[in-house]
This record gives structure tokens, C-alpha cells and sequence, in this order.
């Protein structure tokens, strides 16, 4: 691992955990420091607050397709509404207008 990715990883909350100083990817098996169990509960505890924060992040989706929707129905109305007060400013404005008598 070059040393840009080495120094991202290390500053990684989640990754330096299940990587060593070099870079390597450690198994729980492996004894690098820790021995099996801490190891283990170290990935188990890093797999739950990735699970956690997918949850948020899916959940942020879907309130963002909500907003997304209720803005596009806002707009529908809004154009309906533009189109209608148009239509009807228009037709007064044609029924106001006099026509010029036509000379033969």
C-alpha cells in the first residue's frame, strides 16, 4: 500500500481497525496486537456502526425522494395554477379589446 492510502487508512476510524501499521489486511486469527476475541469484537463492533450508519444513509434517501416528490407535486400545482391565472388574465384581455370598425 503506497503511502497516501497507508496515511487515509490510518486516519480511517473504521479501517485502521482491521489494518496493521504496513497496511496489511489482519484476520482475527492472525495475533498482530490483539489476540482473536478482541479482534473479533473489534470487526463485529466495526460491522455494527457500518450497519448503523447504512441504515441512516438509506433512511436519508428515502426522505430526500420524499422531499424530491413533494416538491415535484408543488411544482405541478404551481404550473397549473400559472397556466390557469394566464388563460383567464388572457381572455379578459382579448374581451376588452375593441375591434376597429372594417371599412370596405
Amino acid at each position: 500500500m503506497d503511502e497516501a492510502k497507508q496515511s487515509q487508512v490510518g486516519e480511517c476510524e473504521h479501517c485502521q481497525v482491521i489494518f496493521d501499521e504496513a497496511g496489511q489486511l489482519w484476520t482475527p486469527s492472525e495475533g498482530q496486537g490483539l489476540n482473536p476475541d478482541q479482534k473479533t469484537s473489534a470487526l463485529q463492533s466495526q460491522q455494527k456502526d457500518l450497519e448503523q450508519e447504512l441504515a441512516q444513509v438509506k433512511m436519508q434517501l428515502v426522505e430526500a425522494k420524499c422531499r424530491m416528490q413533494d416538491l415535484e407535486h408543488q411544482m405541478g400545482a404551481l404550473k397549473s395554477n400559472f397556466h390557469n391565472n394566464q388563460n383567464s388574465w388572457f381572455t379578459k384581455a382579448l374581451s376588452t379589446l375593441k375591434m376597429p370598425p372594417v371599412h370596405h
